[in-house]
């Protein structure tokens, strides 16, 4: 059989059969076909180490690859682990939960400017307490607690939120009332908080009916190293679903005789001086 068209093409046609790019044919009808049979081959080897040559060095570019990101990865781990040897850690404990329901008629009046829910005049309640759709007011619950710096460096501490600094203690032993927003911690010092989680009377039905997510109450206590290698945030949160069914009355809601929950959880840290940033708010670190 011989072949048609131009030797060229027929030579190109070869190189793709012997480098695997097309299917190959009877060996009699490309010998018969070229006189350049011993040129063809050596285009071909040519080729199939080239290709060869390509996939090992990909291979070899993957592999380095993969070798220098763990490289990096316990590099900043180390790093990590230096910092936090010598770094300040929060421990945040919630010492009382107070079962007394505050209510104000003041919701509105009160978000419309900074809240400070301590500065209420609080009506008097009486309970049960029962829960109705657009109820006017609002509903506060008192929590307290205390922040300890257990680690080795000195921090500096701030209260997000409905809640607020009220003493400081040095060596356990009080130092006196606490009215800045933000305080230092040395290694060993502690200050308590109140922390008044707080939201509409029919926010809080609706949350306690599973109807919107505002039963999440959180409080975010922050840490800064005084150096700035990094900051802390502890996230305090709790379950702020106050009402439940009344027996027997399933459309009747009444208050609950433990209505908040409450979890102290891990702090999350950024490591600033690994280039670590905060790209939003710090709640977006928990949710």
């Amino acid at each position: 059989m011989s072949w048609r068209g131009d030797p060229n093409s027929q030579s190109l046609s070869l190189v793709k059969m012997l480098a695997g790019d097309v299917v190959w044919g009877s060996v009699g009808e490309w010998v018969s076909g070229t006189g350049s049979i011993a040129a063809v081959i050596i285009a071909v080897l040519s080729m199939r180490r080239a290709r060869q040559s390509e996939r090992l060095s990909e291979s070899a570019v993957r592999e380095a690859s993969r070798a220098a990101d763990g490289a990096l990865a316990a590099v900043a781990e180390a790093s990590r682990a230096r910092i936090d040897d010598r770094s300040a850690h929060l421990a945040v404990r919630i010492q009382r939960t107070t079962e007394d329901w505050h209510y104000s008629s003041a919701y509105e009046r009160l978000f419309a400017n900074n809240p400070r829910p301590w500065e209420l005049e609080f009506d008097q309640l009486d309970l049960p307490f029962y829960a109705v759709e657009e109820a006017p007011g609002s509903l506060w619950f008192k929590l307290d607690g205390d922040i300890t710096n257990e680690g080795t460096t000195t921090t500096r501490v701030r209260l997000d939120g409905e809640a607020r600094f009220t003493e400081a203690f040095v060596d356990e032993i009080r130092y006196g009332e606490v009215v800045d927003s933000e305080v230092s911690l040395a290694p060993g010092d502690s200050v308590r908080f109140e922390w008044w989680p707080g939201a509409s009377t029919t926010e809080f039905l609706r949350a306690s009916r599973g109807e919107t997510d505002r039963g999440r109450l959180m409080l975010v206590i922050t840490g800064r190293d005084l150096h700035g290698r990094y900051v802390d945030h502890v996230f305090v949160t709790g379950n702020g679903r106050p009402f439940q069914q009344e027996p027997g009355r399933p459309h009747s809601w009444i208050a609950s005789p433990t209505p908040i929950g409450v979890t102290v959880n891990r702090a999350r840290r950024t490591y600033y001086a690994l280039g670590e940033t905060l790209t939003g708010p710090p709640e977006d670190l928990w949710g």
